[in-house]
């Protein structure tokens, strides 16, 4: 039996109903349904280690390449504060395969977006992250539909990195008057994370008080 194919079987015996079964408080107005979670996952509204140590690497660099040094210490802080736009923050802890989930509300000044505004921002995300030394990547777009969004973009990049395969899936969209951004990644470490996340991505429903 190929990978997909058991992959394929645990989404449908995990997710034999298309509809959200847990919702999670994002901001006092705002909240996000999703399937139950399997016992491997977790939910945090606090910046995982692992995520932080990623984002700090970052910071490292771009000071560098300003011709600026800072300290572990200052690349750590500045990670942690980076990282407190997330609202939500869904987690394996073995695989540390994990999906972010943020929102921001549209600003008085800006016109409600168009289907090509999100498509434009969704591309920008896209080629935000794959600036990230990864190899062998294959982005693709994919048209989707979100409960209680107006509009929605979904992409994934697969890639390789340092030999291993993995997987970022996103989403990107809007429900009035919020701008939101599902973002997911695989690192190919648990055989089960795959349709974990399918079936979040798949059936995330936005709540808007």
């Amino acid at each position: 039996m190929t990978k997909r194919l058991l992959i394929g079987l645990f989404f449908a015996l995990w997710f034999p109903l298309t509809a959200a079964a847990a919702t999670y408080q994002a901001l006092p107005n705002v909240a996000v349904g999703i399937p139950d979670l399997p016992a491997s996952w977790q939910m945090t509204t606090e910046p995982i280690d692992l995520m932080v140590e990623h984002i700090a690497e970052h910071v490292k660099e771009a000071a560098a390449s300003a011709g600026q040094y800072i300290s572990d210490r200052q690349a750590l802080k500045a990670a942690r504060e980076r990282l407190k736009r997330e609202e939500l923050i869904f987690y394996n802890e073995i695989s540390k395969a994990y999906i972010l989930v943020s929102f921001e509300a549209r600003g008085d000044d800006e016109s409600v977006p168009t289907k090509e505004d999100l498509k434009l921002s969704a591309k920008y995300a896209a080629s935000g992250v794959e600036d990230e030394g990864w190899e062998d990547t294959k982005l693709r777009f994919m048209d989707a539909t979100t409960k209680g969004a107006q509009l929605v973009q979904r992409f994934s990049i697969e890639y390789t990195y340092k030999g291993d395969r993995g997987l970022f899936s996103a989403l990107v969209g809007y429900a009035e008057p919020f701008w939101f951004w599902v973002y997911a990644k695989d690192h190919g470490q648990d055989s089960a994370d795959e349709a974990v996340i399918e079936g979040i991505i798949s059936n995330f429903e936005v709540r808007i008080k």
